[in-house]
């Protein structure tokens, strides 16, 4: 034992155990946690008080005493075994409570800790914590953690989305998103790993580490009525499920599972059939009849009977694609600066179309995914560069050259998107649904922000309009992507791909900035703004105009910085997140002037 003042030893204790250490809130006493038991010794004497060796099978990877010293509990949770936890009275020794659960990683004591007054344990797994009498040893509460919920797609038509947990399946208007229906599920002993809902939106499969594999009917309403649970190695020759796929109708299950296989399960009767081996990754036409796997090659086979009907070079990525009637292929050259995207007849491997991708800078960028939406009318493109991390780009595929559409970067790019199979819809990663972009050609302008020295704005909002009518045409978020020069920044808009020779404008808009309005014009069928958009700083109300009314608002948040109560973001005119004199210049700069109409 050691002083905190100083650093001096003040104490040496002789024990024959060493492993993990726990002191006593007051240190009269600590404890010693070995692979074999836990040793409660005297600080004063070191004198062993306990020995507890009913501690399971491992040694505890978590060890402490109750504030009022007078319980000790530990627990663990191992890769390979078992989980356990236990508690002790250090009046006389007794065994309070205790369990030892088989393995799964849900059964992982992760941490243990008292109430302030001792009365009640507290026992932490990764999705649950386990509230305990400490004088009875009564289980007191069970808390679960949010749950965990998996996006399942669109399904079963194009305005709905489908989002599961270990409780229920729901689905969501992609339009408004409203709750249509909700389907309870059989209580899962631990949350989902993979899952999957057939095309028609009627049977839901889903594996979970305790329950195994188990498809579902799902109803209108109520809950689902379990249909099949599909035994795992070494009943079949099914290893843990990596990834699920239902058909259309639900008849048909695919399975990979972690020895690289992919197994065909028949719904109906149960049957299973080893269909490929080594396989990396694998699609399916929504009918099941086809089914596509990257092994060393890519192999095409039919599912009827078997059949091996092509095989094409490897690949970055493939997917099934116009309704199961193409197959989109993906190639990179080996220096991963460029890709190449052909389009395949499925049934026949013939080529239908190909185009070039982009070409990137040698050394710029560090990792690059190229994928088709359903339709395949968009390309997506994610990759990460040195200057901006994550950037996701969309492209509609256009000979001889994709056309880009619009383009995130940094932090608001998102890893992956879900389309509908009609490419109208798309899902962020949130479950934000957002317009497809099948339809959409994009537009690239200018903007910029006198003064600016913050991070660039999130919350600015466009809106084109048809001039000539004055009906909005489309609206949402201003993706801005940062540049190298100051208070220059450019951005990208959609616009559909239908409007030609109509007279457009495009409006900002946010506070603290004036609305802008600048025209767009369309040359050879591309759409420019070619007029910078200069957003003004000083409208902090939102009314469209400088006035004493934002003069009040800068003056009550004056002196404040972000973060404090008083502070007020709208009111920080340059962004530097700090409300001062900076502030104030600009609004007299400003004082007076209204935004465009």
């Amino acid at each position: 034992m050691r002083s905190t003042a100083d650093g001096r030893v003040t104490q040496r204790f002789q024990v024959d155990t060493q492993g993990l250490l726990a002191v006593s809130p007051n240190g009269d006493r600590f404890a010693i946690a070995s692979p074999q038991h836990v040793r409660v010794y005297r600080v004063t004497d070191a004198r062993l008080l306990y020995t507890f060796t009913d501690i399971g099978r491992s040694q505890f990877s978590v060890l402490r005493f109750s504030p009022d010293g007078n319980y000790l509990a530990g627990g663990y949770g191992t890769h390979s075994e078992s989980g356990a936890w236990r508690l002790w009275r250090l009046s006389d020794g007794a065994l309070v409570a205790q369990e030892t659960y088989a393995y799964t990683a849900d059964n992982e004591v992760w941490a243990i800790d008292f109430s302030d007054d001792s009365a009640t344990l507290y026992v932490a797994f990764p999705f649950r914590v386990r509230l305990v009498d400490t004088r009875t040893g009564a289980v007191l509460d069970e808390l679960r953690a949010a749950k965990q919920e998996m996006a399942l797609g669109f399904a079963p038509s194009e305005q709905e989305f489908v989002i599961a947990d270990e409780r229920s399946v729901r689905f969501y208007s992609s339009v408004d998103g409203s709750l249509i229906r909700r389907v309870g599920l059989p209580l899962l002993e631990s949350p989902p790993f993979a899952s999957a809902i057939s095309g028609d939106g009627g049977i839901y499969a889903v594996y979970s580490s305790q329950d195994g594999i188990g498809v579902f009917r799902l109803p209108a309403s109520g809950t689902a009525t379990p249909v099949l649970s599909i035994p795992l190695f070494p009943n079949t020759n099914i290893d843990e499920p990596f990834f699920l796929r239902l058909s259309e109708d639900g008849s048909l299950l695919f399975i990979r599972d972690a020895s690289d296989k992919v197994h065909l399960v028949r719904v109906a009767d149960g049957t299973v059939s080893t269909l490929a081996e080594g396989v990396l990754f694998f699609d399916t036409t929504p009918d099941g009849a086809f089914l596509v796997t990257v092994e060393d090659v890519v192999k095409v086979r039919r599912v009827a009977d078997g059949a091996l009907l092509y095989t094409l070079p490897s690949i970055q990525w493939l997917g099934v694609v116009q309704g199961g009637q193409a197959l989109a292929v993906v190639r990179e050259n080996p220096a991963c600066s460029s890709h190449r995207i052909s389009l395949h007849d499925l049934p026949t491997g013939n080529v239908l179309r190909e185009t070039g991708l982009l070409s990137f800078a040698p050394g710029d960028t560090r990792e690059t995914g190229v994928s088709v939406s359903p339709d395949a009318k968009v390309i997506v493109v994610t990759r990460s560069s040195r200057a901006f991390r994550r950037e996701t780009a969309l492209y509609r595929w256009e000979d001889p050259r994709p056309e880009l559409i619009t383009l995130w970067r940094g932090d608001a790019a998102p890893a992956e998107l879900t389309f509908s199979r009609d490419g109208r819809c798309v899902a962020l990663p949130s479950s934000v649904i957002l317009p497809g972009f099948s339809d959409k050609v994009g537009a690239q302008g200018r903007v910029i922000i006198n003064g600016w020295l913050g991070l660039l704005p999130e919350h600015l909002r466009y809106t084109l309009r048809n001039t000539r009518t004055g009906e909005m045409v489309e609206e949402g978020n201003l993706h801005i992507l940062p540049t190298p020069d100051a208070n220059i920044e450019f951005f990208l808009v959609t616009v559909p791909a239908n409007i030609r020779s109509e007279p457009l404008s495009l409006t900002v808009e946010a506070p603290p900035f004036l609305r802008r309005t600048v025209p767009l014009s369309e040359v050879f069928g591309q759409w420019t703004i070619s007029q910078p958009a200069v957003l003004l700083a000083g409208d902090i109300d939102g009314d469209n105009e400088v006035s004493l009314l934002d003069f009040g608002r800068l003056v009550a948040a004056f002196g404040s910085l972000a973060g404090e109560d008083r502070y007020d973001i709208d009111a920080d005119l340059d962004g530097d997140g700090e409300v001062s004199l900076w502030d104030f210049s600009w609004l007299l700069l400003h004082f007076g002037m209204a935004g465009d109409e």
